[in-house]
């Protein structure tokens, strides 16, 4: 949740492991209940995991809320998500 207004930077990076290919790796950046920003990934036959990844700079009102949703579309019901993942955002600057 943005605790003031500005621009922020938000930046998400995810692997899943233990996939059933062939799959659609998706990753998106949600504010207020809305997607505003996505990665598709798809993976070939043969691979074993599925990376993603989605970065922006975004104008927020204090207040805001923003996350990231990450899933895949195998069919597969034992997907790991690795340590590697992550999802940062910091305070830019101010709205010009």
């Amino acid at each position: 949740t943005a605790p003031i207004d500005g621009i922020y930077h938000f930046d998400a990076k995810a692997l899943l492991q233990n996939i059933s290919p062939p799959v659609v790796h998706r990753m998106f950046i949600y504010k207020n209940g809305f997607g505003i920003a996505g990665d598709f990934s798809p993976m070939e036959s043969g691979a074993v995991a599925a990376t993603g990844s989605v970065a922006m700079d975004l104008p927020l009102t204090a207040g805001d809320t923003v996350w990231v949703e990450d899933g895949q579309d195998s069919g597969a019901s034992d997907i790991r998500v690795s340590p590697y993942t992550s999802f940062t955002g910091r305070w830019v600057g101010r709205v010009s």
